[in-house]
């Protein structure tokens, strides 16, 4: 069985990333944490392991190619399995092929999906067009996709969508409306939503900025924010908790794009490792950056959340949320203290 590769998302509102480079050819044997290719995006360029062990089978995108995020783009042939096998099994693969769009950034391996049916078509009986995170997600949740397109939800059905599935039988609004009747929670979310819990902070912005500059004008090294903020929350998460392995799942605002990083603080700010599609977070880190909304807490949350956001005087804000089933207060305290310990002084904790 092959191992396919995919356009990672390297910052947070990238949509497409430039292949700069292969730093491997057809026939190759690579180590998962081996570079495998360097990406450009509006802000840097790195290098990327290849994630898997294997021989180079593939390669389906072309130097210089602008990609969208979740195209597959390489090919790495399982141990034992040989090129000419893999070749064998899809005769119509070339080194390098032309780009096939990914409906749904992030993903894997992207299904083929057919032009939307007509939701009435979808209820009667006729597939459900669903990405296939949302496909998963839905029948571990027991969420009926039928009953999501009933209330009004378009198709395709994307897992920010999972989030408006019938509770308890109830309806589901087509869209959120802040002056809605509330709807009556599961009793375990309701305890859970009560012990919710907050610990906030503020820190000084400078330093944290001066050292992405710094690195980029003094040193030519271009350091994505987002891989330098995962890096500080793992490390102080696994300072508190003694976890032996930490994914952090990055976000923009509520729902917006997700990305999680495993171990960032084990590995370079220059070569991210990116956890699994269906790995678990050990945390979430939302970049509240430009919205009015600077801190959040969700009860469906399954693990603490931390909220970043900046003023206008130079100030990182943050605030974590969480619950004691999944931290102590004083790990809450102690983690958000040793992360804004970290902005301020990114240097001195890299080193």
């Amino acid at each position: 069985m092959a191992f396919e590769v995919i356009m990672p998302a390297l910052g947070m509102a990238q949509d497409t990333g430039k292949l700069v480079a292969w730093l491997k050819a057809v026939g190759d044997t690579v180590a998962a944490d081996e570079p495998l290719m360097e990406v450009e995006t509006d802000k840097t360029t790195m290098e990327v392991d290849a994630g898997h062990a294997g021989v180079i089978a593939e390669l389906r995108s072309a130097e210089g190619e602008d990609v969208p995020v979740g195209q597959v783009i390489a090919v790495i042939a399982a141990e034992g399995e040989t090129i000419e096998t893999r070749q064998a099994e899809s005769p119509a693969a070339e080194a390098i092929v032309a780009p096939e769009p990914a409906p749904e950034p992030l993903a894997a391996t992207p299904e083929a999906v057919p032009e939307p049916e007509p939701a009435a078509a979808a209820v009667s009986g006729d597939r459900i067009l669903a990405s296939p995170k949302a496909k998963r997600l839905a029948q571990e949740r027991g969420i009926d996709l039928a009953a999501l397109v009933a209330s009004g939800v378009g198709q395709p059905i994307h897992v920010k969508d999972l989030n408006r599935a019938p509770v308890a039988g109830a309806p589901v609004a087509p869209e959120a409306d802040i002056g809605a009747a509330a709807v009556t929670l599961p009793e375990a979310t309701q305890a859970r939503r009560a012990a919710l819990s907050f610990v906030s902070a503020v820190c000084d912005s400078a330093a944290f900025d001066a050292f992405i500059s710094r690195a980029r004008d003094e040193g030519g090294i271009s350091v994505e924010p987002y891989l330098l903020v995962a890096s500080f929350v793992a490390g102080a998460l696994r300072a508190v908790t003694d976890a032996e392995a930490v994914a952090v799942a990055l976000e923009v605002g509520i729902g917006g794009r997700r990305v999680t990083y495993l171990d960032p603080d084990f590995n370079r700010p220059t070569r991210p490792r990116f956890a699994p599609e269906d790995a678990a977070p050990s945390i979430i880190v939302r970049d509240m950056t430009g919205h009015r909304i600077t801190a959040i807490g969700i009860a469906a949350d399954s693990v603490p959340a931390l909220s970043l956001a900046r003023d206008g005087g130079g100030h990182f804000s943050l605030s974590l949320a969480f619950d004691t089933e999944t931290l102590m207060a004083g790990q809450a305290i102690r983690l958000v203290e040793d992360v804004a310990s970290r902005f301020e002084s990114p240097l001195g904790h890299l080193i």
